[in-house]
């Protein structure tokens, strides 16, 4: 496995993801939410996700679906319904919800990572390939006269797929300095989370830029996969030592 610190980019050429705000409203027209035991009841919505958590134990459904209930608080209601082990499907009756829900995340449960997918009503939740989440991603150390949205492009990409920038970056027509930029990224969590990238720009000395991830859950400080922690990798039996740590959680997000 690769160590994150190889990227290269040539510019010359916890419970905390589940945080709500003061201003959430409640909901309003509701939509009961299912009992597992509901798994025959025909459904009609076109807006479907499926669901996999990260986690190496099996979940209390009942306690997931009543938790992501009242944190996403969609205005039409939802149903949830457990197809296998920390497995699930969840049904809106609104666009609105679902887009809110999927633009919003990542979203975790009891520090673990809950994996979201929009599917259509005739896909089997078990064929859908569950193994990418979306993440606000906080580069540092970047040079004011690089702080650009090409930058944020060129970083989302080799990050993952890039997927937009903030604001900040996208309407900084001045290249006013901040102390990070903001990239909207989707991330395969089947590969380690990069800690850092050498940039070499057309002049000057080749700098390292280094990362942070907003609402980020549980991963292994040993290899930087998201889903389990260092006491139970698999590399810990082969003598690894921790390398990567806690400073990739960006602080108070």
């Amino acid at each position: 496995m690769a160590s994150s610190s190889k990227h290269h980019m040539d510019l010359g050429e916890e419970y905390s993801a589940l945080s709500l705000g003061d201003d959430e409203e409640e909901f309003d027209d509701e939509f009961p939410i299912a009992e597992g035991a509901a798994a025959d009841i025909e459904i009609e919505t076109p807006f479907i996700l499926v669901g996999k958590l990260l986690s190496e134990k099996p979940t209390r459904f009942n306690f997931l679906k009543d938790t992501m209930a009242s944190i996403w608080k969609p205005k039409k209601g939802m149903m949830a319904r457990e197809v296998s082990t920390n497995l699930f499907l969840f049904f809106f009756v609104n666009e609105l919800d679902i887009r809110k829900v999927l633009d919003d995340g990542p979203w975790s449960y009891d520090e673990n990572l809950l994996l979201l997918k929009r599917i259509e009503s005739n896909i089997p939740p078990h064929r859908v390939q569950l193994i990418a989440a979306d993440f606000w991603v906080q580069a540092y150390n970047i040079p004011t006269n690089m702080q650009t949205y090409k930058t944020a492009e060129m970083i989302g990409s080799s990050l993952g797929s890039f997927i937009k920038a903030d604001d900040i970056v996208d309407n900084n027509p001045d290249g006013l300095s901040t102390s990070f930029m903001r990239v909207r990224v989707q991330l395969d969590t089947s590969k380690p989370l990069t800690k850092k990238m050498k940039i070499k720009p057309a002049t000057g000395e080749p700098f390292y830029i280094e990362f942070k991830y907003e609402k980020l859950p549980t991963f292994c400080f040993i290899c930087g996969l998201i889903g389990h922690n260092n006491r139970s990798c698999g590399k810990l039996f082969e003598g690894s030592v921790e390398d990567y740590g806690p400073e990739l959680r960006a602080i108070g997000l």
